[in-house]
């Protein structure tokens, strides 16, 4: 463990010692942000019903979630009460940009922490209607803001290949990334700069 994450930890363990059992998740929520995706393609979009997008922690928030905040994985109670809350503002629609009609299922979170450090957040999004997904903005989430991570939270769509991924009613791929453009942000309340990823269709 780093010397930072080790004095955060030891933070974060004094703070539960001498706080109530019960968690404020509004409260909590108000110390998490988002990132946003947008695409850009040609014909590749018709038929999409389904959109899986991974996008990878940067040290700074694997860091967190390995060693100092374990407690906020959508895998552990607090982490899937926090994910539940944040769950309506992916496609609430209340963001500065045009974001993609969808909805978020509560079990479309895979977070994933594997031993090569590469680590990320996996969510689903299950469109509404039919709409056109060129130049619009898919909303990820949610990760600490700085105060909380005690370090920039960047997050990137660069590492893993097929990292996002578009499906027809059946489930069979219709689009994948195959490139990308400003492919790293920070996460913030409300992102100013999206991650762009240049789509081609699955051949």
């Amino acid at each position: 463990m780093s010397p930072r994450a080790s004095w955060l930890a030891v933070s974060a363990l004094f703070a539960f010692a001498c706080s109530d059992d019960a968690v404020d998740v509004d409260a909590l929520l108000e110390q998490h942000g988002f990132a946003c995706v947008r695409f850009w393609a040609v014909d590749a979009f018709a038929g999409t019903a389904t959109i899986e997008a991974t996008i990878t922690y940067e040290q700074c928030l694997a860091d967190f979630y390995a060693e100092v905040r374990p407690d906020l994985r959508v895998d552990q109670p607090t982490g899937a009460a926090l994910f539940e809350a944040a769950r309506a503002r992916l496609c609430d629609g209340g963001w500065p940009w045009s974001t993609v009609p969808c909805e978020v299922a509560a079990d479309a979170f895979t977070q994933r922490f594997p031993e090569d450090g590469s680590a990320s957040l996996t969510i689903r999004y299950d469109l509404v209607g039919t709409p056109d997904l060129y130049s619009q903005t898919l909303v990820w989430g949610p990760a600490p803001l700085e105060p909380l991570a005690g370090c920039v939270p960047q997050v990137s769509n660069w590492r893993l290949p097929d990292s996002i991924m578009g499906y027809d009613a059946q489930g069979a791929p219709l689009w994948r990334m195959h490139a990308f453009h400003q492919p790293q942000t920070t996460v913030a309340e409300s992102p100013k700069i999206c991650m762009e990823a240049m789509i081609s269709a699955v051949q």
